[in-house]
Parts: C-alpha cells; structure tokens; sequence
C-alpha cells in the first residue's frame, strides 16, 4: 500500500502565510488600542482636520484618507478572519 505524499508548502509561501498573519494581527492590535477614538469621530474632529489643511484638495484628500483607513480598519481584518 502506497503512502500519500506528505504536502509541504514552499519555504516562500510559508513566510507569505506568517507575513499575512503578521498583518492581521497588527491591524487587529490597532483596531483594540484606537478603537473608541476611530469609531466616534465626530464633526469638530472632522473640521479640526480640514481646518489644519493647506487648501481645498488637502482638505477632501485627509478626508477621504481618514475614512479609507477606517474602512481597512473595520472592513479588511472582517473579511481575512
């Protein structure tokens, strides 16, 4: 009777999976520390930063970067667990 052969992931997908998890672990560790101040940002935080902003377009662009990172925060780690 033959023996299946034992699976043995490359050496490079082995570090991708540790780097993968790496990440999540990091963004998850984000989530924990800022959770309260990310999830209640409210609208003098949102004038406060458009306010510090050199013009119009550095304005939309802290913005949208502030709800893009929210969205990678809250959204990303969700999807990879």
């Amino acid at each position: 009777m033959r023996e299946a052969p034992k699976h043995k992931s490359p050496p490079r997908q082995r570090v991708l999976n540790i780097l993968r998890a790496a990440v999540v672990l990091a963004l998850l560790a984000v989530i924990a520390l800022n959770w309260g101040r990310l999830r209640n940002l409210s609208e003098s935080d949102i004038a406060a930063l458009t306010q510090a902003a050199s013009g119009l377009a550095a304005a939309i662009a802290a913005v949208l970067g502030l709800y893009c990172v929210k969205a990678l925060l809250f959204v990303i780690p969700a999807m990879l667990l």
